[in-house]
């Protein structure tokens, strides 16, 4: 199948902090072919910096060490910015995390392995010109030791489209334009205009125009095929999307049904199946926040909603295992089903406070009747397990809080709400 990878990644051209050293670099790159000792990556004795604990050279260019690691043979140069940049958006990142599937990569294993598939594409050729890159594979297949099972051209992979069968079948390059779907030659300008990063291509050439080995399985590398040789610890979203091959099929449905079945409280909730709506999930958490802010429900109902938010995110991003995340998960539901009991008090009307007194209790004060500004506050506490103030603290003793009005109401579902939370009511001393 094609990989889920956004086309609205933010495009890279690497820009070293040290000018001289990459005008040294781009020079150097004229002449790099031109003795057969340059076609080589340096020792990791004459490296000048140092990027994801890999030696760089002046020009740089990974040394010996980053090709020992990943198994390369020591002509295939890398250029370090670009694999630093390929990582940092490929892994979790705060501002898109919705865009990423892994938690963690080690680049040197996945280069590695992408290398096992490329050289049985790469023709025996040094270096590559426009011409050879039209005789590339446009696309292939292999096995799960990552053996070419078959290679197809570009009319043939287009018929497999055209009959919806291109499971299994991986393009060589990121030469598919989406919406409406179309087709580029492989050329130079294709491969190095990706889906993921954009990187210099004028950095791989020589003073021919050829373009290295080491720059064609950069481009080859950073395709929408990365997902199937990535050595890497993946997140939620990852694992739910097929990018933890240890995950079965069923375990992704099973887990689809799960969160089906536990949806969150959404403002504007969209009516279909869940089927991997991370971003649907975090939009609603968002829409809190804003609303919160625009009805001027107070700073401490804006809080709690960016807290939950957070929260989310984290949980989302982290490399937890399914059943471990559904556990979480579902704590996080009671505390979200909270700020939401709490929100559509404040939409009502009510002016929320929520402090700590000088004993560590929590004092969640709901003032319905904004008529009468002298009426005083009606206050709720409860007794903090935790001497830290968070607002999990408080969402959590609200819930309880309704809990045992709910109670008091005599409310069939009270049982069932208290089981969910398997606390000591002893230990709460409720005050109405």
């Amino acid at each position: 199948m094609l990989s889920f990878v956004s086309n609205t990644s933010t495009l890279y051209s690497p820009n070293l902090d040290n000018k001289d050293i990459k005008n040294s670099k781009l020079i150097k790159t004229s002449s790099l072919n031109t003795n057969s000792n340059q076609n080589l990556v340096k020792d990791k004795s004459e490296a000048v910096s140092e990027i994801l604990g890999y030696g760089v050279d002046s020009e740089g260019y990974f040394t010996s060490d980053f090709n020992e690691a990943a198994g390369l043979p020591k002509d295939f140069k890398i250029y370090a910015e670009d694999i630093l940049a390929f990582k940092q958006e490929e892994e979790v990142n705060k501002a898109d995390y919705l865009l990423s599937f892994y938690n963690e990569i080690d680049f040197a294993k996945s280069i590695g392995n992408a290398y096992k598939v490329f050289s049985q594409l790469i023709q025996n050729k040094e270096n590559f010109l426009n011409e050879d890159l039209k005789n590339f594979a446009y696309a292939y297949s292999v096995d799960k030791n990552l053996n070419i099972i078959k290679t197809y051209s570009k009319d043939e992979y287009i018929s497999l489209v055209d009959k919806n069968l291109t499971d299994d079948v991986y393009l060589s390059f990121s030469t598919v334009e989406m919406n409406p779907l179309k087709f580029n030659d492989i050329n130079e300008d294709s491969i190095f205009d990706k889906f993921i990063i954009k990187p210099d291509k004028n950095i791989y050439k020589n003073i021919g125009g050829e373009i290295s080995k080491g720059g064609i399985l950069t481009a080859f590398m950073n395709s929408n095929s990365f997902y199937l040789y990535a050595e890497s610890k993946s997140n939620i979203q990852g694992k739910f999307f097929g990018y933890d091959n240890a995950i079965s099929k069923k375990d992704i449905k099973n887990f689809a049904n799960f969160m089906e079945a536990n949806r969150l409280q959404s403002i504007s909730y969209i009516n279909e199946a869940w089927d991997g709506h991370f971003m649907v999930d975090d939009f609603s958490l968002a829409l809190y926040i804003k609303s919160s802010q625009t009805h001027n429900l107070g700073s401490d109902v804006v809080n709690l909603a960016q807290s939950l938010r957070d929260e989310y995110k984290d949980l989302v991003n982290s490399n937890i295992s399914l059943d471990e995340f559904k556990e979480k998960y579902l704590d996080f539901k009671q505390r979200h089903d909270a700020f939401v009991a709490l929100y559509k008090e404040a939409m009502n009307g009510a002016k929320i406070n929520i402090d700590k007194d000088s004993n560590g209790n929590l004092n969640i004060k709901i003032q319905k009747n904004l008529d009468d500004e002298n009426k005083p506050f009606t206050p709720i506490q409860a007794e903090s397990k935790s001497q830290t103030f968070t607002y999990d603290d408080i969402a959590k003793n609200f819930f309880l809080t309704f809990l045992e009005n709910e109670r008091k109401k005599g409310t069939d579902v009270l049982e069932l709400l208290e089981k969910l939370f398997t606390l000591d009511k002893s230990k709460i001393d409720f005050k109405v």
